[in-house]
């Protein structure tokens, strides 16, 4: 079959989306190239999605779906759609997104192009809550998509990019210059295992890497996809929890908590060989990946998104201990953080997380060990322009502290 012919699934994971479904699933359905599949996936919602999901299945054979049984989180109702495939290539998209009508048909043609490629993504315009398009910084800043932490194109349009060269420069520092998750699309042959959900916020950063390793990459100049901007603290408040991290709802993670950080500890690890082809190390990685998430939230708070008694609280963190609960976290993580919050200007008082001592989790105490490497990291940066002389007892105590091993059992590395 040639590729204009070709049948591409678009995969739409739902939670409670009743606001915007309607729409998005409209733009899909009156795509140039008619040849797709919609796949839908509802991570058991609580309002009227499903009902807006089977009234278009009705109407529309090219509509299947599926809803859960109880919450799975983002990435693993992603991996559900990726498990229902049958096309060539595999769009990702989103349920308050709106899809151009040659969206797909744009796409399709890259590929058709350029057969190296792997990954072909689209320009965007950030449209507001009221399907208004917004500009400017602070369009940037409210974007809090799976990436929104780092998310800004970093290819010349028009071009084919090397699979070498993508890798290096979305890792060194950990950056997502691919897009944001409703604009890729790819070959249905380089899906591989799908999401990796251990991760937070970089779990699509990461499903991206892997994938360019399978070919190479194409960037649309225009923007076929408009993406919804979030931006109060009350919507992020209100992001249903999924399941994959304490602020990950199907609207994006909340990147702007410091779950985040664990993800780039842990992207450290999975990723060593592809730094050491690339003549750098794990050490190199970890402080110019840290430095530039310190420099996003520094960012963030500048623009008034973020406030240091958010930091400082880091519910994220707060809310995964008291999910997962797990003996002997308490005291890690409130040494780890304390020191983070001195450096960043919240004051130097105590941080008390409580964690219930009914069981012990590999998953939390695994993102503890992280968290304060990361930490180690972060004041380490953060430090760095001051003179020995004028950082206080009390951060050099912290720095001592978060160096020291986790007391954790040995089935953690």
């Amino acid at each position: 079959m040639g590729l204009p012919q070709a049948l591409i699934s678009v995969l739409l994971p739902v939670k409670n989306g009743e606001r915007y479904l309607a729409p998005a699933i409209e733009s899909v359905l009156r795509q140039s190239h008619e040849n797709l599949e919609l796949i839908i996936v509802d991570d058991f919602s609580s309002d009227y999605s499903l009902s807006i999901i089977e009234s278009f299945a009705a109407r529309d054979a090219r509509v299947k779906y599926w809803r859960h049984g109880s919450p799975a989180g983002l990435w693993e109702t992603y991996n559900q759609c990726l498990s229902e495939v049958g096309g060539q290539f595999v769009k990702l998209f989103q349920q308050d997104a709106i899809m151009a009508k040659d969206c797909l048909a744009a796409s399709l043609a890259c590929f058709e192009r350029h057969p190296s490629l792997a990954l072909v993504a689209t320009g965007y315009q950030i449209i507001d809550l009221f399907s208004e398009p917004v500009s400017g910084p602070s369009a940037r800043a409210g974007l809090c998509g799976p990436s929104g932490s780092f998310s800004a194109h970093g290819f010349k349009p028009g071009h084919v990019h090397a699979r070498g060269d993508v890798l290096e420069k979305c890792l060194l520092p950990l950056s997502n210059h691919l897009g944001e998750l409703g604009t890729l699309m790819f070959k249905s042959a380089a899906a591989g295992s799908g999401f990796d959900s251990r991760l937070n916020c970089f779990a699509d950063l990461e499903y991206g890497l892997r994938i360019i390793m399978e070919g190479d990459y194409y960037l649309l100049s225009d923007s076929l996809i408009e993406l919804r901007q979030r931006v109060s603290e009350s919507q992020a408040a209100s992001s249903t929890n999924t399941g994959n991290g304490p602020t990950q709802g199907l609207s994006g993670p909340d990147c702007r908590g410091m779950m985040g950080a664990c993800d780039i500890v842990k992207i450290s690890r999975k990723y060593a060989k592809v730094l050491t082809a690339f003549g750098r190390s794990q050490d190199e990685f970890l402080q110019s990946s840290i430095a530039a998430f310190l420099g996003r939230l520094r960012e963030l708070m500048d623009l008034g998104v973020v406030s240091e008694d958010y930091l400082k609280q880091a519910d994220d963190l707060r809310l995964r201990s008291r999910n997962d609960s797990a003996q002997s976290a308490a005291a890690s993580v409130t040494s780890a953080f304390s020191a983070l919050a001195a450096v960043l200007g919240s004051g130097s008082s105590a941080l008390s997380f409580s964690v219930e001592e009914t069981m012990e989790s590999p998953s939390l105490l695994q993102d503890l060990v992280d968290f304060r490497l990361f930490t180690y990291y972060a004041v380490k940066v953060l430090t760095a322009p001051a003179p020995e002389s004028t950082r206080s007892q009390f951060q050099d105590l912290r720095v001592s502290m978060i160096t020291e091993p986790v007391g954790i059992s040995g089935r953690l590395r």
